[in-house]
């Protein structure tokens, strides 16, 4: 049985492909964006209000992709002792469940059916890097409360 590879794509990769997609995106929405002293009818200024705020949502999203881009650990990918680094998967047993869910540590964009992802930024992306398999993490989620996550397996991308 022959087996075919997809390429891997980095984290840092999937913010900046989603970044140009995003820029791209937003040239078409300004195009509809008239200033707000501009001429036209009650339906182009309805086109206009709507295209400013998908604007700053577009600006708001942009900015948080810039943010993770500067966020991202300086070396993504496994060390030599195989810590768990951006790219990897990681499976993981939470609290005392007898289950174990598989992620992607990355970036949100990188997702796909059945491949939930951990971005390394988050509270649990963050107590989770530099791990190795067995290792047990707690973190903080939300207000107040913690949670407990156990290493199960930490997988290269590469493999």
């Amino acid at each position: 049985m022959a087996m075919t590879s997809t390429p891997v794509v980095s984290a840092r990769q999937a913010i900046e492909r989603r970044l140009a997609a995003l820029a791209n995106q937003r040239l078409v929405v300004s195009a509809d964006a008239l200033p707000p002293d501009g001429a036209g009818d009650a339906v182009d200024r309805t086109i206009s209000v709507e295209s400013h705020i998908l604007l700053y949502k577009l600006d708001q999203r942009m900015a948080d992709l810039r943010l993770q881009l500067q966020e991202l650990p300086a070396t993504a990918g496994p060390t030599e002792q195989h810590d768990l680094g951006v790219g990897d998967h990681v499976t993981l047993r939470f609290g005392d469940e007898k289950t174990t869910e598989t992620f992607l540590i990355g970036a949100i964009e990188q997702s796909r059916p059945g491949l939930e992802v951990i971005t390394p930024t988050s509270p649990v992306g963050k107590a989770l890097l530099g791990r190795r398999t067995g290792d047990t993490v707690t973190y903080r989620a939300g207000v107040g409360g913690s949670i407990t996550a156990h290493v199960v397996a930490v997988t290269s991308a590469d493999l």
